[in-house]
This record gives structure tokens, sequence and C-alpha cells, in this order.
């Protein structure tokens, strides 16, 4: 069987002790899990130092403390039922440095004789996973709350539109920053722009995501600004021109940071897994940004996530 194994840290602003007696109790796990959040209606039991969940979308498994190191450590036995039956061995490290900690999330387990294929991708998956839950544990543990909440829109119509934008090709860890310089470069680009080639009706910016490499970590991405369908641009260097063709699309609201969009991503490819829908080939899945950051604050900004049908 092929091996598996993950491990992703982070530093949280507080002590070792809360960190750990917050860790220790499984029924404060919901709250920052990088998984249950995406079905609103998982079916969770608590027994003696373990928990069990059920789910559409999330399969179901069963998760144990099987030995702990008061105030450092506490390792787990993990069982998973569905979609397939594995198992792996699965420790949270909390270790104090400088007045702060520094929590690190390891995993080791099998795939499957049949999915030795898997190993690669599988592995990429599971790591941008500890890093959305270790996001939102730092941020629940230091300012009390998450934010990011998503809404199951559903499927919905939505309307094709010309535009331009800026195209960059980078590792999935630096889209975050990558993102940011090239709105900041289109959006200086829009406010000088004639305002005869913007759209009379006030549409804001969106991004593409042309291909996601998980085996290379890489990811191809514009991000645009919606053009009039007639208008005459000359495209600057470093721009590009293209059309988003209308779709039919499966849609996840999320409402709250940038850092925290991964959610919505995760839960609508759970569910596509799932095959709640089948994703389009030919139309790629896109962010559309409701409002933006400078509106409401970068804790409520409200993006829509669209996954094209087929």
């Amino acid at each position: 069987m092929a091996k598996i194994f993950v491990s992703e840290s982070i530093v949280i602003n507080e002590k070792v002790e809360d960190i750990y007696a917050y860790l220790r109790e499984f029924k404060n796990w919901p709250e920052w899990s990088p998984w249950l959040l995406a079905e609103p209606d998982y079916q969770l039991d608590f027994g003696n130092n373990a928990y069990s969940w059920k789910g559409k979308f999330v399969g179901s498994g069963r998760m144990e403390i099987v030995k702990e190191t008061p105030y450092r450590q506490i390792d787990f036995s993990l069982e998973f039922f569905k979609p397939w039956r594995s198992k792996a061995d699965v420790s949270l490290l909390i270790e104090e440095h400088d007045g702060v900690a520094k929590v690190t999330w390891s995993m080791e387990s099998k795939l499957p004789f049949f999915l030795f294929w898997m190993k690669r991708p599988m592995t990429q998956f599971i790591s941008m996973d500890y890093q959305r839950g270790l996001k939102m544990l730092r941020e629940l543990l230091e300012e009390g709350q998450i934010y990011s909440v998503l809404d199951f829109v559903g499927e919905q119509e939505i309307e094709g539109t010309r535009y331009i934008g800026i195209e960059r090709h980078c590792a999935i860890s630096a889209i975050e920053t990558a993102m940011g310089e090239d709105f900041k470069k289109l959006m200086t680009w829009v406010e000088k722009a004639d305002a005869s080639v913007l759209p009379e009706d006030a549409r804001k910016p969106f991004s593409i995501y042309q291909k996601w490499d998980v085996n290379k970590s890489v990811v191809h991405y514009r991000v645009c600004y919606p053009l009039r369908h007639d208008a005459r641009v000359e495209v600057p260097y470093g721009f590009v021109m293209g059309e988003r063709p209308s779709c039919h699309a499966y849609v996840i609201g999320h409402t709250g940071a940038y850092r925290h969009l991964g959610n919505a991503w995760a839960a609508g490819m759970m569910r596509a897994r799932a095959r709640l829908f089948k994703q389009s080939k030919s139309v790629m899945p896109f962010e559309k940004y409701v409002t933006l950051p400078e509106e409401r604050g970068e804790k409520a900004a409200i993006t829509l996530v669209c996954f094209p049908l087929k």
C-alpha cells in the first residue's frame, strides 16, 4: 500500500495550556473542522475520548484519543468507513516559542492498493485541508470567531461577459499574494479606463481558474473585469482579453475573509465527488466578487464560487 504522511503547522498567539484544553475536547472540533463546514446536516456522536461522524458529503468515520502528554501532544486513532475504509494515525503537537504556541497537525496513513495512483494528489488535498483547519483554529482562538460563512445557493443561470484581465501561473501556496498584486494592477487600469468601455451597471471583478495542478502544486488563473460587449479596448502590455460564456452553475456563497475562500471550493468539490452535480469540462469554475473588502470590510466580503455544469 502507498503510505501518506502530512504535517502542517501554524503559530497561535495563545497559551499552550489553553490550546491543549480546547483541542482535548472533541465537542469543540466542529467549530473549526475543515470538512464539517461543508455539510450543515452532519451527524455527530460523542463518547469516552472519541467521536464519530456521518454525512452525505463528508462520509463517515471515528476518531479516538489513544495517548496524550498533557499540554504538549495528543495522539489519535482515526478510522474512515465511507467513502472507503481506511485507518490513520493522527497527532496534534503544541510547542511554546517565545510566548506563543506552534501547533503541528500530522497524519500518517496508507491508501488502499487500488488507489496507489492517488498518493500525491491525496497528500496535497489533505495538506490543504489541514492548512484551512489550522487557519480557522487560530482565528477562533485569537479572535473568538471564524470569518467564514458558507451559503449553499444551489443552481443558477449566470450571464456571460467580455472582460479584460491579467493571467498568471503560480504556486498554489503563493496564490493569495499573487492575486492581491494582480487585482491592484487590474483595478488601477479600471479607474483610469474610459467609462464608455465599462458596463453601465456597476459590475464587479471576478476570477477564472483555468487549471489546478495539484500534483505540481500550481494554479493557472485570470483576474478579470467586465467590459461592454461592443467595447473597443487597447489591451495594455501584460493584460489579456476574453469572454466568459453564459452558463448554468452550482453556486456557493462565502461571506468572510478571502483567506478562507478555500472552504467554499472544498465544499463544492466534496459535493461534486458525491455526484450532487456534474461539472462542465469546457467552462472553467470562477469566483464573482459581490462586495469588495473596501465596501464592507475585509472580514465581511461576499464572494460567489461558481461551478459551471454540464
